[in-house]
């Protein structure tokens, strides 16, 4: 159907009709032009319809002229039919009711009713104006307005407009939550340019300010509610401008961002929390772009490159500053992009992991573990400094490989040391023979020496082996490098370069076994210059440990150097200087060294040493420090003295006994002698039942096949509780030998020994 033109001029229509009421024909033709429906009811029948309203309602205008009022009526909307009902008794008043149409459109009329006469006779005159477009636009606008108010209210912001006084005019809801006010009407009671807490805060200025300039202003502010209720406000002001160019509405909204405050000062804080802890790491961190742009790093890593500032450094300057071996290649800044390239292909999937080696200016190789990680477009290395374990490893490796030895270094030296006794004490017995001529005294001095480098090598044997567990007396350092010096040095072609220290070394030490070391470390001097040299020697005090797995003592080290000038260690050998039988040399047997790092890693110590190739080596021994200042005399030059003692040795070794029987000859020591533990306890206590007891006994630690010396001890004990007893073996693995006392025995005698050591022994023992 055709939407026609609401008439509005509805007196000037009814005008026109009472002039044309007389004229049936006049009145049709103006009927059937009327953009509105003309209906006529007489008697509630139908006597004229117009064209316009029957096409409203999908019906001809004769299918109408058939209905009575009650037929019509069907046409309007059941909900609005009650009302027109009752309106209808009224004598048609102005109703506004819902037509329907034959297919069930609904159109919004206005409907006008007045009382007519035709022929004489009143019949009922209605005008229908289709207000359809009207209402839908009122129904439109309410809803929008609707909508719009809904939004107002239940914005996630605060929304207020006042006027360019100040004063409020709306607020929602939201606003009175962040302002802690309970009512719109007290809400709209504030002047915003006048309000004391918002001029306080510079609200008012800024309001000011919008209405005055007419600019838009965004702004934060801390705000407190009248309960004391602390947040952080964002507003925006927007000016509202008339045709005259003035300010006549503010709209503002405020936004409460106390819990972005808060995040952002908790976020703050965890950056200074991470950068912290990132700083007092112990390990090198970095941070890095996928560009490579250096983001972060900590001081650990600083202080590695000598780093104040990281503005616009890149991740390739940093291989310029330094040199870094990773899988055996130093990286360039040529070949880094590749490996580059392959570690941003690994960390999209999972953590690249490698090791490499650091070595920055100034400072030594330093051995890294590095760990690669992407974490949101950020990538995060974490170095693991491996040095100090890389340098256990190397020592445990070394601990491994002189472990090896020891069965056979401890077997070998025990036996040897038992035909060492027999030979040295019947040297020593000879050389006090008198009538010896020239040549016999010059074969026994040849002979004592060749013992002395048989008894050396037994001894660096034993050092090797658990067996060389030092027997600890405490001694000056200083006095004992003095003495090793006047035995090692003459007529070597080296120039030694030693000032005694004013000041004393105290240390608990076995005092062989240092000196032994000594006599290495200078004698390998000696040898790395052939054609003479100077030999540096300096003992100094080092308060720190000399490396970060040993404990820092009360008491310090000594720090005992020895430089060479010589060739130096290859850089190739450097690991292997500390090798059990490793040497370069054409004479030697790789003892010295291996040896020396043994006992001092039994006294507790460290050694090392610097080398550079044509410029010499230095051998670093650190020795820890006591107290006790104590001197005690390493041998005794004095006449031999008539005991007149009696003495049981007990011992397997048939050559070490009849030797051991003819020193003690010389004290006036009468002795007897058995092989078997066993058998030794019973001839003690029988001589303890006779009444003519042994004044000491010399006790071997192993006897094969029987008990030995901690087993005879205990029994030997509970027979004579005042049993002067010594210990005696030529592999000290027990720890007996080194705390004799703790077991009952009142001193030791190393294997092999000769009349000066017995003398020196049988001194402490019966001198009160």
């Amino acid at each position: 159907m055709c939407p026609f033109k609401q008439s509005t001029d509805i007196n000037e229509l009814k005008e026109v009709i009472e002039e044309l009421v007389e004229s049936r024909e006049k009145y049709r033709n103006i009927a059937e032009m009327a953009a509105l429906g003309l209906m006529i009811v007489q008697n509630k029948k139908i006597t004229f319809v117009n064209q316009w309203l029957a096409d409203l309602l999908e019906y001809s205008v004769e299918e109408i002229m058939t209905w009575d009022l009650d037929r019509a009526n069907q046409q309007v909307n059941p909900d609005d039919l009650s009302l027109i009902q009752m309106d209808q008794e009224k004598d048609f008043p102005n109703m506004k009711f819902r037509l329907m149409s034959k297919t069930g459109i609904k159109y919004w009329v206005r409907q006008y009713s007045e009382k007519i006469h035709i022929n004489g006779k009143i019949a009922d005159q209605i005008i229908i104006l289709n207000i359809s477009d009207q209402i839908n636009a009122e129904l439109k606008l309410k809803h929008t307005a609707k909508k719009f108010r809904e939004i107002f209210e239940f914005a996630p912001v605060g929304i207020l407009t006042c006027d360019n006084q100040g004063q409020i005019l709306t607020s929602n809801n939201r606003l009175l939550k962040i302002l802690g006010s309970d009512s719109h009407e007290k809400t709209k009671q504030i002047n915003l340019l006048n309000f004391p807490p918002l001029k306080k805060i510079g609200f008012s200025q800024k309001l000011a300010e919008c209405i005055q300039k007419k600019i838009e202003i965004n702004a934060e502010t801390e705000y407190v509610s009248k309960w004391g209720i602390k947040s952080y406000v964002q507003y925006k002001l927007v000016p509202l401008v008339d045709e005259n160019g003035k300010t006549y509405e503010i709209l503002c909204n405020i936004n409460d961002i106390t819990h972005i405050k808060q995040a952002q000062d908790d976020l703050r804080a965890k950056d200074l929390l991470f950068q912290k802890m990132f700083n007092l790491a112990p390990f090198p961190i970095m941070i890095i772009s996928v560009i490579g742009s250096v983001k972060f790093l900590n001081q650990k890593i600083m202080d590695m490159l000598k780093l104040t500032d990281i503005e616009n450094l890149e991740i390739d300057d940093l291989i310029s500053m330094s040199e870094i071996l990773v899988q055996d290649q130093f990286l360039t800044r040529e070949n880094f992009k590749e490996r580059w390239n392959e570690v941003l292909s690994v960390i999209k999937y999972q953590d690249y992991k490698t090791e490499l080696t650091f070595q920055g200016n100034d400072i030594s190789p330093i051995q890294l573990f590095c760990t690669i990680s992407l974490i949101e477009n950020q990538i995060l290395f974490i170095f693991e400094d491996l040095t100090a374990k890389r340098q256990i490893e190397k020592e445990w490796l070394q601990t491994q490989k002189l472990e090896s030895l020891n069965i056979l270094a401890g077997g070998i030296a025990h036996d040897f040391n038992n035909i060492l006794v027999g030979i040295v004490g019947n040297i020593s017995l000879l050389q006090m023979s008198e009538g010896l001529d020239e040549e016999t005294k010059s074969c026994l001095a040849d002979l004592e020496k060749a013992t002395n480098r048989a008894r050396g090598l037994t001894s660096q044997l034993l050092t090797f082996s658990k067996g060389g567990k030092p027997i600890k007396k405490v001694g000056n350092l200083a006095d004992l490098m003095e003495q090793t010096l006047q035995l090692v040095t003459p007529g070597s072609n080296c120039k030694i370069k030693y000032k005694k220290p004013a000041n004393t070394f105290w240390a608990d030490m076995d005092a062989s076994q240092i000196q032994q070391v000594f006599n290495n470390l200078i004698i390998n001097a000696m040898q790395a210059m052939p054609r003479g040299g100077n030999i540096s020697i300096t003992i100094e005090k080092f308060d720190s440990a000399p490396i970060s797995t040993m404990p820092r003592t009360s008491n310090g080290y000594a720090q005992i150097s020895i430089s060479d000038e010589g060739q130096g260690i290859p850089k190739e050998y450097a690991n292997r200087v500390f090798e059990p039988y490793f040497t370069t040399k054409d004479t030697g047997n790789g003892l010295g060294l291996a040896s020396s790092y043994s006992i001092i890693r039994n006294h507790q110590g460290y050694i090392k040493f610097d080398s550079q190739l044509g410029q010499g080596t230095t051998f670093y021994v650190y020795i820890p420090l006591t107290k006790i200042n104590l001197n005690i005399p390493l041998s005794s030059n004095e006449n031999f003295k008539n005991y007149k003692k009696r003495a049981l040795i007990i011992d397997d070794d048939v050559i070490v006994c009849k030797t051991m029987q003819k020193m003690l000859q010389k004290f006036g020591i009468k002795s007897d002698v058995e092989h078997d533990g066993f058998s030794a306890i019973n001839r003690y206590e029988q001589a303890l039942k006779t009444g003519i007891p042994y004044d000491f006994t010399i006790i071997d630690l192993t006897i094969p096949g029987s008990i030995g010396g901690k087993e005879i001890i205990q029994r030997l004990i509970v027979s004579d509780p005042n049993v002067q007893a010594l210990v005696s073996s030529g592999f000290s693995h027990n720890p007996i030998m080194a705390n004799y006392q703790e077991y009952g025995f009142k001193d030791v005698l190393v294997k092999p020994y000769n009349l000066s050591e017995i003398q020196v022994k049988l001194k402490n023992l019966f001198t009160k």
